[in-house]
């Protein structure tokens, strides 16, 4: 029964943090995905994007992008969906189980395990960073074995093969070398900090762009603070969600070195440190700030295990809470989180997607009509329109002009963009750079209510509402020739363009 109530919270606490759908990323990826299954081979140019077509561009989270296309085109979105929770309880079941290992305690690996899961809520999509939360706790286990009990083949072989996995899903590998050679940081054990350190950079090469990863990398370092607009570059506040999961935990972390100050090496906490500093500037990164402060914690609590009331109150708190769910019915308690699971599961399967992210009646709408091309769009959506224009070997029908590759639109086009996305002074730039014959836009944004106010733009469909939806637009000369079949909100045919 205690495997079973482990397991329990473990799959209600990964089914709670899995919605539909939404990640605005994923149809980039499956398009990618797409166009590599077909081809056989991994693209080194880019082919989607209006002004970065057939300049280099490296998929370097290949590997998820044909797990993606292979299971849209096999299974379709509620495939998706099913990924989408495999992944959730991937990343559950990993941060349970390593985080008891390093805790050599299974209840408070377990609330560990349950903190830092549910302190990835905000953060938990489809999407290829997922699974490197997975690969990150796996590596601080073994770096942590390798710690407490010394080298050997073993580990180093796992070492390798967690960088190759990480190295082929996403571009954050140097935060496992940084991890790596700070975990084990020692005045008498730098070589072996750095042994390991340079064979997960090794590691880090086996790609199939033999390591040009890291050139993206440094070429994208700045892409964060260059682009602040996009929520997951932005820097966090007290008011969200997964920040107060980091204050708590790092306050636990304090608490306990308060008391045992010599515990932890300052190595480990300068690492900590910069993972906080790094997830209050930008969000993306606070599920490892708040996964790598868990795993400290979980040392912590180890390295005392002789006798844990050194640790102060907290400790004792703790023990306190175990005794008391140890008197709750193990059987009830383990069915109530099973319907937790269950009820968090039926939710998202009634409605897979999220309409009020992913633009698709919109999208249908524009295709039905075969509106004329090319379209104008923001950020977020540049990815969903690359999926619905391209073919099912990722071909493209046109070039999107911005989608949520940083790396692919120049500087100045993102300016532009995000001036018309704000309705600045200078919102026309965009319009005039990709010379649009359609809008799909936002209605939140004031660049709607500006062609509103205008004739030059006939706004022929929109959905949701003023908060949360999207807006088709039209030029008046093609709406003029089709209104027989397009309703117009502001055109009238009566009214002259000026």
């Amino acid at each position: 029964m205690k495997a079973i109530l482990w397991f329990s919270v473990m799959l209600a606490a990964a089914l709670y943090i899995c919605g539909p759908v939404i990640d605005p990323d994923l149809w980039w990826h499956i398009t990618a995905g797409r166009w590599i299954l077909a081809n056989q081979a991994i693209p080194h140019v880019d082919y989607w994007n209006m002004f970065g077509a057939g300049k280099p561009w490296r998929a370097y989270s290949w590997s998820v992008e044909v797990l993606f296309a292979w299971v849209d085109s096999h299974f379709d979105i509620r495939g998706l969906l099913i990924l989408q929770m495999g992944m959730a309880v991937l990343v559950s079941f990993s941060l349970f189980y390593c985080l008891g290992k390093i805790s050599r305690d299974w209840f408070v690996g377990a609330l560990l395990g349950l903190w830092a899961t549910l302190g990835c809520f905000n953060h938990f999509t489809l999407r290829p960073q997922t699974l490197v939360w997975v690969y990150f706790i796996w590596l601080i286990l073994v770096v942590d074995s390798i710690e407490t009990r010394g080298a050997s083949r073993g580990r180093f072989a796992a070492l390798f093969l967690i960088m190759v996995l990480w190295a082929n899903t996403h571009l954050t590998s140097a935060l496992a070398i940084l991890t790596i050679v700070g975990w084990l940081w020692r005045k008498d054990h730098v070589k072996q900090a750095l042994q390991a350190g340079g064979f997960a950079f090794l590691g880090s090469l086996v790609t199939p762009y033999l390591g040009g990863e890291w050139i993206t990398l440094f070429m994208k370092s700045g892409h964060p603070f260059q682009h602040q607009d996009i929520a997951e570059f932005q820097s966090a506040t007290i008011m969200q969600y997964s920040t107060a999961f980091l204050i708590i935990i790092l306050v636990v972390m304090l608490a306990f070195l308060h008391h045992r100050p010599k515990t932890v090496h300052v190595a480990k906490l300068f690492v900590a440190a910069l993972f906080v500093a790094a997830g209050l500037a930008i969000v993306k990164f606070l599920p490892f700030a708040i996964i790598y402060c868990a795993a400290v914690v979980a040392a912590i609590w180890h390295s005392e295990r002789a006798d844990r009331r050194v640790l102060g109150n907290l400790s004792e708190a703790v023990e306190r809470f175990r005794a008391g769910f140890h008197k709750i019915p193990r059987e009830g308690l383990s069915f109530v989180c099973i319907c937790l699971a269950i009820m968090y599961a039926v939710r998202p399967w009634r409605e897979p997607l999220n309409y009020d992210i992913v633009p698709v009646a919109a999208v249908d709408f524009m295709q039905k009509k075969d509106l004329p091309l090319p379209i104008l769009n923001e950020f977020g959506r540049g990815g969903y329109l690359m999926y619905r224009y391209s073919d099912a070997a990722g071909n493209p029908r046109y070039l999107v002009p911005i989608d949520g590759r940083t790396n692919v639109t120049p500087h100045d086009v993102f300016g532009e963009f995000e001036a018309a996305l704000t309705g600045k002074y200078n919102w026309k730039s965009y319009l005039d750079r990709v010379k649009p014959e359609t809008i799909l836009w936002p209605t939140e944004s004031p660049l709607v209510a500006i062609l509103l106010e205008g004739t030059a733009w006939c706004q022929v469909f929109a959905t949701g509402d003023k908060e949360m939806g999207y807006t088709v637009f039209v030029k008046r000369s093609y709406w003029e020739k089709h209104q027989d079949d397009l309703e117009s909100t502001n055109c009238k045919s009566d009214i002259a363009v000026p």
